[in-house]
């Protein structure tokens, strides 16, 4: 594993992340350690500790958890899905030559 997570945050994975969130948080909220200080150690920028702490007074640790992209929008619906579905399971190729 290369240690390019060491200079950028943004490769750190989802459960480890929010891990550190937690930690970032909590030290601000309950150990009443300024948020500058927090992320001087944790070697992440000021405003992301101020924008989870914002997160959690909002909606509680939860809210640290790292969330999936949603994506694109499935461009076959359900109907479609269902008719494909019958089409290839009833059907064979001979029957079209």
């Amino acid at each position: 594993m290369s240690n390019d997570w060491l200079s950028d945050a943004r490769k750190i994975p989802g459960e480890p992340m929010s891990y550190i969130r937690k930690l970032a948080v909590q030290s601000v909220v309950e150990r009443n350690y300024s948020p500058d200080l927090v992320a001087s150690v944790l070697g992440l920028s000021r405003s992301s500790v101020y924008e989870w702490v914002k997160k959690y007074e909002k909606a509680g640790y939860d809210a640290l958890n790292t969330q999936d992209a949603p994506g694109a929008e499935p461009r076959i619906t359900a109907k479609i899905d269902t008719w494909l579905k019958s089409i290839v399971l009833s059907e064979n190729p001979t029957s079209y030559g």
